[in-house]
């Protein structure tokens, strides 16, 4: 197994976690810092730092007010860690070192998750990991794992609008839009997928106009590839459901992201994956969208 430092390991592709292992309390809490440490307690000093970091993240969003949005979310993490360097040394370690609890023999890439689903559910079961911030008609849900590792979903939309209001019958619009932010376990973005549009609709058909989306890889996914990209496309579905047909629209963002060691997904590790991001509306204007993993 490679030496890898926290970035490496933290690759933040993780949207979630084996149950909390209470990994906060296995050491005492530290100051964090930066600086040089004996190699005899690099060890410890790299495992306090990673919990101790985890739970000043979890005050941080336990103290926020519950309509901040997800762009205030993101550079209060990003800030966190500016202001908390990783300790030297932390490269000397190979991630079963760090984490001996976890069995990081035992990959399986073949997993599929609803995102926002998991992250939900987890509200319930982990409370304290977890949370659910609203604003205007925007929903945001963050989850830190035991490790660190941080997820954002944040979800879009806009009030409805008709393009002539002297027409009754006149197609009507609605913008939506959902992206997701992944850090690593000391809060460095890694990644964002986003996708949004203006959707059209009638009653009878949708369509969505001015689509977009975007990957970007950030300087702490330096250890993640990421290939086979579709950005903001647009794709169009119907299901057929107690003898009616459900016409729907939806503009997604997808890509193939590959890291360099194991990381945490659900109750498995995985090292590669494809991630999507999507948005869309029934004929009807019933807007939604969600993040996943395939």
């Amino acid at each position: 197994m490679k030496k890898i430092g926290l970035t490496i390991l933290a690759t933040g592709i993780a949207f979630s976690s084996l149950p909390s292992l209470g990994f906060a309390e296995l050491l005492p809490k530290q100051e964090v810092s930066g600086e040089s440490v004996s190699q005899t307690s690099d060890l410890e000093s790299v495992r306090a730092f990673i919990y101790q970091s985890r739970e000043d993240k979890l005050q941080i969003l336990q103290n926020l007010n519950p309509n901040t949005d997800s762009k205030e979310i993101d550079q209060l993490l990003e800030d966190y860690s500016d202001n908390h360097p990783l300790p030297q040394g932390a490269e000397n370690f190979t991630e079963q070192e760090l984490f001996p609890e976890i069995n990081f023999n035992e990959i399986d890439n073949n997993v599929t998750i609803d995102i926002n689903k998991f992250i939900e559910e987890k509200l319930v079961s982990e409370p304290q990991n977890t949370f659910e911030f609203n604003k205007d008609d925007s929903r945001t849900l963050v989850y830190i794992n035991e490790m660190g590792q941080t997820t954002i979903s944040s979800f879009n939309i806009s009030q409805e609008y008709n393009s002539s209001p002297l027409v009754k019958a006149a197609t009507k619009h609605k913008s939506g839009s959902n992206e997701m932010f992944i850090y690593n376990a000391v809060g460095k973005k890694m990644v964002r997928l986003w996708s949004s549009a203006i959707f059209d609709y009638n009653g009878k058909t949708v369509s969505a106009s001015v689509p977009d989306g975007g990957i970007e890889k950030q300087t702490a996914g330096s250890t993640t590839t990421i290939t086979n990209k579709a950005e903001g496309l647009v794709r169009k579905y119907s299901l057929d459901s107690g003898g009616k047909t459900y016409k729907y629209c939806e503009v997604y963002t997808r890509a193939y992201i590959e890291s360099t060691v194991a990381f945490k997904y659900g109750n498995l590790l995985i090292k590669s994956g494809t991630f999507e991001t999507y948005t869309g509306s029934n004929v009807d204007g019933s807007i939604f969208g969600g993040a996943v993993k395939k």
